[in-house]
Order: structure tokens, then C-alpha cells, then sequence
């Protein structure tokens, strides 16, 4: 009966990966209607139901029902509630419904990414207060952050299809301000070894949104990329390539020395690492020239 259950709940996982790809294909595709809500609403479904089975999956393994103390409870609901935020957030965006709600519930696009983050947060903190850790609670933690990471994503491009809005920056003859784009390369290196493959993700984006600036080179969607390079093999490699060759263009309008491409290119294939690191340290000096000529 146990390896029952374990089934429906690797089947549930499968359900949600295939809805996965398909918010994918639609960000890719660049579609924001009605049709886009339904791998919403399965998502939030196989949740909800995941929900509704633990309770018969703890009984059958063994534990007392009874005896789940109220916090443990409130955790199991944090994966479904996330996913009906998000459900929610989709309905907003994509359909006429709710309209009246759109603004408060655009603003809150982050609330999904933060609740999947509390399974996560409870398995560590009861690893730090027991002493134990074992290979489930790493499994438990992990698919925390990967699934706050998919939503945080998921989200961004539910709320904001062409990036992040940007404040605009009046600047006077005294005020330097750095421009999009740039980012401490001390930082950079140390979120690329430390933060699991996370970091580049995000750099990707902001990456992606920088390099649009590059003249008669067409807008690439931020999200859209991002999503391509999570999902598809291999893709990050040609992401990397368009992107190196866009950072050419940009640091030669600005009369700065720059031949990445082929170098980002081989780089990507045989060492990863290395071709984000050498493609900021190019982006930092563009947007270092932006600013001088803004002084």
C-alpha cells in the first residue's frame, strides 16, 4: 500500500513538471490569455490533492494522524497555498476576472517563491534543534529552494512580461549612479560558487535586460531566456554565445577592446563558470562609460 502511494505522489510530480513546460512554452511563445491559466490551475490542483492524501499516506506508513502537531499541519498546507497564489496571480494577469484586485495582487508576485520556502525553513530548523540530519531532510530542503526558485521565476514573469520595471534615475553634475548592468565582481564570483546554480539564473535575467540596449540587435525576453536555459539542454551555451557577441557590440560603441564570443563560446562548453565571470567583468566597464558620459 505505502509503495501505492508513493506512485500517485511520483505520478503528481510528473503532473507538475509537464505544467511546468507548458507556462515555459507560453512565456516563450510570448502568450498571456485565458488558455495560459490552465497549467496554472492543474499545478494548484495537484497540490491541493497532495494535501489531502499526505493524512492517508502518514496512516499507512504508520504515524499517528492524531498526534501531527499543528505546525506540521500548516507546513503541508504552505505548498498548496503557494500554488493557489500563483493560480490567483495567473487569473489577474490573464483573464478579465478579479480585475479589481490586480494591482494589490501584482504587487505581492514574490508571496508563491516565499511560501514553498517554509517546508524548507521548518526542515532545517528542526535539523539545527534535534542534531540529526539525514538524506531525506536535504532531499526535503532541496526541493524547497528548487521549487521556490521555479515559482519566484514562474511569478516574475506573470507580473512583469518585459522585466522588472525601472525607476527612472535623474542624475545632477555632482551624483554618480551606477547603471543597470553592473555588479560588484566580487560578489558576482562568490554567489556563483555559493548559492547552488541560483545565482546564474538571476544573472542570466539581469544579463538578458542589459543586453537589449545593443543596437539592431532584436529585444529578447528576459523571463523567456531564463526559462530556455533552465529547461532546455544545451541552451544555455547559445545564450551565452548571443549574449557575448551582444556585449561585443555594446563595449564597441563605447570604445572599449571586447572579442568574447568565441572565447564565451568554447568556455561554456568545457568550463561554465568562466564565461559569466569574463561577460560582467565586460558589462561593469560598458556600464562604467554609461556613466561618465552621463557626468
Amino acid at each position: 500500500m505505502v509503495m501505492v502511494y508513493l506512485f500517485q505522489f511520483s505520478v503528481s510530480e510528473w503532473i507538475l513538471l509537464a505544467a511546468y513546460v507548458a507556462i515555459a512554452v507560453f512565456a516563450i511563445l510570448k502568450k498571456r490569455n485565458v488558455y495560459t491559466v490552465i497549467p496554472f490551475a492543474v499545478a494548484a490542483l495537484v497540490r491541493v490533492v497532495d494535501a489531502v492524501r499526505w493524512p492517508i499516506f502518514l496512516a499507512n506508513v504508520g504515524w499517528d494522524i492524531v498526534r501531527v502537531d499543528v505546525v506540521e499541519v500548516c507546513v503541508v498546507l504552505l505548498y498548496p497555498l503557494a500554488y493557489i497564489c500563483l493560480l490567483l496571480l495567473a487569473m489577474v494577469q490573464f483573464t478579465p476576472l478579479l480585475q479589481g484586485l490586480k494591482e494589490k495582487v501584482s504587487g505581492l508576485w514574490y508571496i508563491p517563491a516565499a511560501l514553498s520556502l517554509g517546508e524548507g525553513v521548518r526542515t532545517f530548523l528542526n535539523c539545527l534543534l534535534s542534531a540529526h540530519f539525514h538524506g531525506l531532510e536535504l532531499i526535503l530542503m532541496l526541493r524547497a529552494l528548487v521549487t521556490a526558485i521555479i515559482l519566484f521565476f514562474i511569478a516574475a514573469w506573470v507580473a512583469f512580461p518585459n522585466g522588472f520595471p525601472r525607476k527612472e534615475k535623474r542624475v545632477s553634475e555632482s551624483t554618480v549612479v551606477a547603471q543597470d548592468g553592473f555588479c560588484s565582481m566580487t560578489k558576482h564570483v562568490l554567489l556563483l560558487l555559493f548559492t547552488c546554480g541560483v545565482w546564474m539564473y538571476i544573472w542570466i535575467f539581469k544579463a538578458t535586460n542589459f543586453t537589449n540596449g545593443a543596437k539592431g540587435e532584436g529585444q529578447r525576453n528576459p523571463v523567456a531566456s531564463m526559462l530556455l536555459c533552465m529547461f532546455v539542454p544545451f541552451y544555455s551555451i547559445v545564450w551565452t554565445y548571443k549574449t557575448a557577441r551582444r556585449v561585443d557590440m555594446m563595449a564597441a560603441e563605447k570604445g572599449i577592446q571586447s572579442d568574447l564570443g568565441t572565447l564565451c563560446l568554447i568556455l561554456a562548453i568545457v568550463f561554465g563558470i568562466l564565461p559569466p565571470i569574463l561577460l560582467q567583468d565586460k558589462i561593469n566597464a560598458i556600464a562604467t562609460a554609461k556613466t561618465n558620459e552621463i557626468q
